[in-house]
């Protein structure tokens, strides 16, 4: 049987791409493996049933814009692997079947943590986000 500890680990190594700085990676992996494990068990349980039972529900609701920036997908095995152009994402049209205004972003070559690894990316994806909630509040005006 394995532990909280030993789960994360796993699940935490397949987030990083060879080439990540690694004491960064190493730093992020001992952060996780130090949470508490009966509380850190309540978050992953509560992820998997918000993803199976409320997605629908919850994200029927959003009425403001969402940026969705994604730089890994879980294959059917459930390996954690990089996006690639062209690659169709599930979870896209189950957002736009909602009818949020999301925008799509996929950042190619990086890992799970885009923040850290196409930082550049990100920040101007958050900009033109920052962009459209402005918009949106004029227009409600």
């Amino acid at each position: 049987r394995m532990g909280f500890a030993d789960f994360v680990q796993i699940m935490f190594n397949s987030m990083f791409l060879p080439g990540t700085d690694e004491g960064q990676k190493k730093s992020i992996i001992e952060c996780a493996r130090a949470f508490p494990s009966d509380i850190g068990i309540d978050v992953f349980v509560s992820l998997l049933r918000w993803d199976a039972f409320d997605f629908d529900r919850s994200y029927g609701k959003v009425d403001v814009p969402v940026q969705v920036i994604q730089s890994t997908h879980i294959d059917i095995s459930g390996t954690q692997l990089p996006v690639t152009p062209g690659m169709s994402i599930n979870w896209h049209r189950d957002i736009e079947a909602c009818g949020v205004n999301a925008e799509f972003q996929m950042v190619f070559e990086r890992g799970h943590f885009t923040m850290l690894d196409a930082a550049d990316s990100v920040n101007a994806a958050l900009e033109r986000l920052l962009e459209r909630v402005r918009e949106n509040n004029r227009n409600k005006k």
